[in-house]
Parts: structure tokens; sequence; C-alpha cells
């Protein structure tokens, strides 16, 4: 299982990870994705075909010798001009204990728990591709990683420390992650679960599922940061298992600050008194550098925004009604109410100003999750058939 975690964070793998990863990239290659899981895995043929592409790059690029892969990182550095600035910032951030395995990571990109660097000598291809990148339209594949995205963000800092807790970030990760997949290859010996890959866009995956499926648990994702809300309600709340009460569709949203709303950030602070916040972070904290040095991130947990995300909410499910509906909304005095908007969509919102969500929080703390790195404006939603 460490090697799997390596693999997939590592700039540098060791020759025997770097063997095992050639030799899983040959049998994806070759095989058929529900024949090599024993049919715990599937994935149609011709979408299989598009993921083949990208494992049989990865082998031929993995047969360059010299740092290639290092050197690719070091370039999309060169280009991101604010990521010094950012780790300065992250760093203050996280307790003080980790900072010096973060900023190894930071430094060299290897993703070492307990092994020596400098055994790693080979680069690792998987970080490689052609998806986010501003190039993405030439054939050359880059560095793939975005800067702001790191090991230590894709996974919840208080629940890993709960299970490790020491001074290396690596550490403690590989070791909460290797009982993880420990617990899901648990369950794949047991045929408790199944996987099916789809590469498709989401507003067309009825077509790949079949009809009589009906799911205990939905999750979008923040898809409706890109995708109408009343369309991702509609289309998914009939997949949802009418005989399960407890049946649930998950939504997301973690940009609706930053794209419509930047008066959060720009005017509430000062209105609510940035002096106030800070003291109520370091009553909480009692880490006067988190306070003090972090801006916005460290008092944003403080003050409530409930009220603004209600107004956003209300404004998702109108601006997505239909011209019918809004030609309606034209004749009528008054706007509808939020819980009009979600009953006339068949279903019933669990109320989040009451912290009635059981599946995912509607928000996080963020100053116990520091090394998480979240910006405090991502909230979930909960959503019940009527």
């Amino acid at each position: 299982t460490h090697a799997v975690i390596r693999i997939w964070y590592s700039l540098c793998i060791s020759e025997e990870d770097f063997s095992s990863l050639l030799s899983a990239l040959q049998d994806l290659v070759a095989t058929d994705l529900h024949t090599l899981t024993e049919d715990v895995m599937e994935i149609s043929a011709d979408q299989l075909s598009k993921l083949r592409d990208v494992w049989g790059t990865w082998l031929r690029l993995a047969q360059r010798k010299g740092p290639w892969v290092a050197k690719l990182r070091q370039e999309a550095i060169s280009r991101n001009l604010g990521r010094e600035g950012g780790i300065e910032h992250y760093l203050h951030a996280i307790p003080k204990e980790h900072r010096i395995s973060a900023q190894r990571f930071f430094n060299t990109g290897i993703f070492a728990s307990t092994e020596n660097a400098e055994d790693l000598r080979r680069q690792n291809p998987t970080l490689t591709g052609r998806g986010y990148h501003w190039l993405s339209n030439t054939p050359k594949y880059h560095y793939s990683i975005p800067m702001d995205v790191l090991p230590f963000t894709g996974w919840d800092f208080s629940a890993i420390k709960r299970s490790c807790h020491v001074s290396s970030l690596p550490e403690m990760y590989s070791i909460y992650l290797s009982q993880n997949i420990h617990k899901v290859a648990e369950k794949l010996r047991k045929n408790q679960v199944k996987f099916q890959f789809i590469l498709a866009d989401i507003l067309k995956i009825e077509t790949f599922l079949p009809a009589s499926l009906k799911y205990d648990r939905i999750t979008t994702s923040n898809l409706w940061d890109y995708c109408s809300l009343t369309v991702l309600l509609t289309k998914f709340k009939g997949f949802l298992n009418g005989t399960n009460p407890h049946a649930v569709m998950l939504t997301e949203t973690d940009n609706w600050v930053r794209n419509f709303m930047p008066e959060v950030v720009h005017v509430l602070p000062q209105l609510w008194g940035i002096d106030d916040l800070i003291w109520k972070a370091l009553q909480d904290t009692k880490n006067s550098e988190l306070a003090n040095s972090s801006g916005m991130s460290a008092v944003v947990e403080y003050f409530n925004i409930t009220s603004e995300f209600l107004l956003f909410l209300r404004a998702s499910l109108l601006i997505s009604s239909t011209d019918k509906d809004l030609a309606s909304l034209k004749r009528k005095k008054r706007i509808p109410s939020l819980k009009s908007l979600v009953g006339s969509l068949g279903l019933h919102l669990r109320d989040f100003t009451r912290n009635e969500n059981t599946v995912f929080p509607f928000k996080w703390a963020l100053n116990c999750r520091r090394v998480t790195m979240l910006r405090g404006y991502e909230r979930t939603l909960e959503w019940k058939l009527l």
C-alpha cells in the first residue's frame, strides 16, 4: 500500500515501485478492466481506449533517461509567480511541528515517509499529462499537477491526526491512507463494492446507467459551480432510492463567493470588524501567528454568511427556472420562498441552519484543518425526495 501512495504523490520513486508501476500499466493496456479486476470494475470499450492512450503514453515516457519529470516540474514552478508567496502563507498557517516536512515536499516534490529520498532514482511519469495546463492543445505532456494541489489538501487533516500524530506530514498521511487502502481492499475481497467508470458529459450520464438502478447516496461534488442547480437536481433525483427514507443527494459549491458574491470577502469583514474576528481566531486557536499572519483565511469561519448563502441559493433556483416559470414569476408581486422553490422540484432540503445534514457537513471548521487548506466558503446541501 505504501508503494501505491508514493506512486500517487511522489516526483521520484524507487526502482521497485517503478517496476510495479510499469507492470500495472502494461496490464491495463493489454487487458480489459473487468477481466483484470474480476468484474469489480468496468468501463465501456470506447471509453477504456481513451484511458489506454494515457497509460500507453506513460509507458513510453517512462523510457526517458535523466530527471525529465523534475525538469517539467521546475518549468511549471517558474511559470507560477505566486507560488513562493503561497508557500510562505501556507507554512505560517499550519502547525509549527509540520513545517519542516511540508517545506521539504515543496522543495523536492518527493513524498517519502521513512525511505531515504536519495534511493528514489526513478522519475514518476504519472504526474504528467495534458489535462489542466494552458498548453493542453499541444501533444506535448507537461507536469500536470497545479501548484495549489498538494497531497495534504486532499484529505481531512483532523481525521488523519486522530489516526496518527507525528511531526512528518508524509508519515502521518502514509499511515492514514494505508489504513484506508486496506479497508477498501478488504471490501473488494468480500465483493462488497463494484465500480463503474464513465467518461462522459455528466448531464448525459443516464444513457450509461441501468434505468432500474436506484441509489441511496448520490454526490455531485461541486458541479453546481459549473451547471444549473435545478438541472442537476432534476437530472439526478430520479436515481434516488424512493424506498429508503434516508436516501440523499448532495450538492456542493466552492466558488459561489468568488464568482457571484465577492462583497462577502471585500466588504463584510470590515463591517464585522476585522480586529474582533482576529481576536476570535486567537481565542479559538491560541496561535497568535495563525491569527495575525494568515489573512482572511484565519478568520473566515468566525463570521456568519448564512444569509448571503441563502440569497445565492434562492437565486440559483430562480435563475435556472424555465422561461415559463420566469414569465409566471414576473406576474407575481413576491418572489417564491426557498421552501416553495425546493418543493416544486419534488424535493426536501435538509435545514442546514439547524445542522440537519447527516452525511456531509454544511460547512467545515477551518482552523483545526489548516493543513487541508480549505478556503472557508465550501458549502454542501443534502436533498431528499418528498
